[in-house]
């Protein structure tokens, strides 16, 4: 069994303390160091080059993401959380390995297995009350689903636009996402594009195209002529308009 090096990253001193005294008697894991704010953690893993890090999402100065986005090749990691319950679901269905404070040594022994078996967290179906994680470089945040209005394929990658007018190229195929959102939220206009439609305010019809404005801060979005015409077909009253959820993801080659 290969040893994994690990690091401690918490501003609150005796976390640390009991998160060692879990992780000690644990074979093939060793306690490379600890660090309690965000300058010393980089410096720490700069210079360890641990295979692990346990990170506690909130500190003072800077957090467990906020960490992550500063790293230029991050090593794997475990967050460390002290929050509710809905924000624990949000790390459980993205597939994001969390300890819940305090932390619990069966769940660590869980979490550590995981580490050593990466293939296999697989993220949930999201449901319209979650918060969907954006992986945005070596970091990411979390958002509701709610607040995505679109996204978009973009090659390997997806655009997302959220209801702040933000824009965010994803490190994420389009297919996870046509996959895993709410289709009784969600619309796919094509094999490139899902639309919020409960966040749509109006939507306006030329003769090849539509343009749609979302409610926040995002410019309204302007629909090519296959995704208007499937636009059309999904709205209340069209006789074209499918009968089950599973009719929208549901495309012909042209789409």
């Amino acid at each position: 069994m290969k040893t994994i090096n690990c690091l401690l990253v918490d501003d609150e001193p005796l976390a640390r303390v009991q998160l060692r005294g879990l992780l000690e008697p644990e074979p093939g894991v060793r306690i490379a160091g600890e660090a309690g704010r965000m300058h010393e953690a980089l410096e720490l893993t700069a210079r360890l080059k641990p295979d692990l890090l346990f990170l506690d999402v909130s500190m003072i100065g800077g957090g467990g993401f906020e960490i992550l986005a500063a790293l230029p090749d991050p090593p794997a990691v475990v967050f460390v959380t002290a929050h509710d319950q809905h924000a624990v679901r949000a790390f459980e269905v993205n597939a994001v390995e969390y300890l819940l404070k305090p932390v619990d040594a069966e769940r660590l022994k869980v979490s550590l297995e995981r580490v050593r078996n990466r293939s296999e967290a697989v993220p949930q179906p999201l449901e319209e009350d979650d918060m969907a994680l954006l992986p945005l470089g070596a970091s990411g945040h979390f958002v509701p689903v709610r607040e995505i209005l679109y996204i978009q394929a973009d090659g390997h990658y997806s655009r997302v636009v959220l209801a702040d007018g933000k824009h965010h190229l994803i490190r994420l195929a389009f297919h996870s996402w046509a996959e895993r959102l709410p289709t009784a939220m969600f619309w796919q206009l094509g094999r490139g594009l899902i639309i919020n439609r409960s966040r749509i305010t109006s939507c306006s019809h030329a003769t090849r195209s539509s343009e749609l404005r979302f409610e926040g801060g995002a410019a309204p979005l302007v629909l090519g002529t296959a995704a208007s015409k499937r636009l059309r077909a999904l709205l209340p009253g069209s006789p074209h308009a499918p009968r089950t959820p599973a009719q929208l993801c549901q495309f012909p080659d042209d789409a």
